[in-house]
């Protein structure tokens, strides 16, 4: 069934006319929220909660959360960024996890160049 549907490919971000446009049903807090990351995050990843998955995965690597979680996650991205397309079994992922080093950002670097979650910049001030 896959195979029949039809790929279409969205910008990223909304273009001023979409904005504007969606700015007449912001009363819709999806949309509000994408309006509102309008100017940092895409449209798709603002609907698909990216950047609150985004904040999870970061914040998984803290003792007592889900440091093994996160380094499941941290596995799966190397295996995308390494090129492999194909799905990659749970069994796998694991194997992954337990045979690299992953750790949360800011550890010390193993060289290894293993995916870790991007650091978060601080809205806070210095």
């Amino acid at each position: 069934m896959l195979q029949q549907a039809e790929v279409v490919r969205l910008a990223r971000r909304w273009s001023q006319e979409e904005r504007r446009r969606a700015a007449a049903h912001r009363q819709d807090p999806r949309i509000g929220a994408a309006l509102h990351g309008a100017q940092r995050f895409g449209i798709a990843e603002v609907l698909a909660a990216g950047p609150e998955l985004l904040a999870a995965w970061q914040n998984a690597w803290v003792p007592g959360a889900h440091p093994r979680g996160a380094a499941v996650v941290a596995a799966a991205v190397d295996c995308r960024r390494a090129g492999l397309q194909a799905p990659v079994s749970r069994a796998r992922l694991h194997e992954a996890r337990n045979t690299r080093r992953y750790r949360p950002p800011g550890a010390a670097s193993s060289g290894t160049g293993r995916a870790n979650p991007p650091r978060r910049k601080s809205s806070r001030p210095s």
